[in-house]
C-alpha cells in the first residue's frame, strides 16, 4: 500500500490442517506364508507465508500468520491369532509433518512507520503402534517363524520466520515475532500376547524432531525502537513395552526407544537513530521423556 499522507497494510494468513490415519486388524485368524505388513502412515505438509511493503507519511503494517498442523497416526493387531511359518511380520505406523510459517514485511514512512510480523506454528500428534490383546482373557496368539517387528515412528521439520523492516524519517518501531509450539507421543507396544517366534522380535519407538525459529526487526528513524522475540516449546514421549505377555524367542529380543531433538532458536533487533534502542529474546523450552521396558 502506498500513500501521500497515509499508508497501510495488512495481511493475515491462518491455515489448519488436522487427520488422522488408522489401520486395524481384529480378532483375525491368519496363517501366512510370505512376509507381511500392517501399516497406518502419515504425510503432512503446509507451507504459508504473509508479506506486505507500505509506504506514507505515516505508515503501519501488520502481517500475521497462524499455522496448525494435527494429526494422529494408529496400527494395531489385536485379539485372535496368526501364524506366519518363515515370513516376517511387522505392525508399523509412521507420520511425518512439515510446516513452514513466513511473515515478511516493510513499512517506510516520511514521519514515521510502525509495523509487525508475526508467525505462530503449532504441531499436535500420536503415532502408536500396538499388538495384543485386551486383557489376559482376550490374547492375541502368534506363532512365526522369521522376524516380528512392532515400530512407531514420526517425523517433525519446523521451520518458523518473523521479519519487519520500518524506516521513518521521525520515529520508527518494528516488531518481530514467531512462535513454535510442538507436542507429541510416540508408542510402540505388545501386551497380552502369547508369542512363541523363532527369530528375532523387535519393539521400536523413534522420534526425531528438527525445529528452526528466528525472528528478526529492524528500525531507522530519528526515534526508533526494534523488537524482537523467539520462542520454541517441544513436549515429546516416547514409549516402547512388552507387557503382560509369553514370550519365548529362540533369536534376539530388542525393545528399544530414542528421540532426537534439534532446536534452534535466533532473535536479532537493530535500531539506529538519534533516540534509539532494540531488545531481543530468544527462548526454548524441552520436555520430554524415553522410556522402554520389558
Amino acid at each position: 500500500a502506498a500513500g501521500g499522507g497515509l499508508g497501510l497494510a495488512g495481511a493475515i494468513g491462518v491455515n489448519t490442517i488436522a487427520g488422522n490415519t488408522v489401520t486395524n486388524v481384529k480378532n483375525a485368524a491368519l496363517t501366512l506364508s510370505g512376509n507381511s505388513t500392517v501399516a497406518a502412515t502419515q504425510n503432512l505438509k503446509l507451507t504459508a507465508l504473509t508479506g506486505t511493503v507500505a509506504a506514507g507519511a505515516i505508515d503501519g503494517g501488520f502481517r500475521l500468520v497462524v499455522n496448525t498442523l494435527s494429526g494422529d497416526v494408529g496400527t494395531s493387531v489385536t485379539g485372535g491369532s496368526i501364524t506366519t511359518g518363515a515370513a516376517a511380520f511387522n505392525v508399523l505406523a509412521t507420520r511425518t509433518g512439515t510446516i513452514r510459517a513466513y511473515a515478511i514485511g516493510v513499512s517506510l514512512g516520511m514521519m514515521g512507520a510502525l509495523g509487525g510480523g508475526v508467525a505462530v506454528n503449532t504441531l499436535t500428534g500420536s503415532t502408536t503402534a500396538y499388538m495384543g490383546g485386551s486383557s489376559n482373557n482376550d490374547k492375541l496368539h502368534f506363532d512365526g517363524g522369521g522376524a516380528l517387528l512392532v515400530q512407531g515412528t514420526e517425523t517433525i521439520n519446523a521451520s518458523t520466520l518473523g521479519v519487519q523492516a520500518a524506516g521513518g524519517v521521525s520515529i520508527a518501531m518494528a516488531l518481530g515475532v514467531a512462535v513454535t509450539n510442538a507436542s507429541g507421543t510416540v508408542s510402540a507396544k505388545v501386551a497380552y500376547a502369547d508369542i512363541l517366534n523363532l527369530a528375532s522380535v523387535t519393539v521400536h519407538a523413534a522420534a526425531d524432531y528438527d525445529l528452526t525459529i528466528k525472528g528478526i526487526g529492524a528500525a531507522v528513524g530519528a526515534a526508533a525502537m526494534g523488537i524482537v522475540v523467539s520462542d520454541i516449546a517441544l513436549t515429546n514421549t516416547v514409549g516402547s513395552s512388552i507387557e503382560h505377555t509369553t514370550l519365548h524367542s529362540v533369536g534376539s529380543v530388542a525393545v528399544t526407544s530414542e528421540g532426537d531433538w534439534n532446536i534452534y532458536a535466533f532473535s536479532l533487533a537493530g535500531a539506529a537513530g538519534i533516540i534509539s534502542g532494540a531488545g531481543s529474546f530468544a527462548s526454548a523450552s524441552l520436555g520430554s521423556s524415553v522410556d522402554a521396558h520389558l
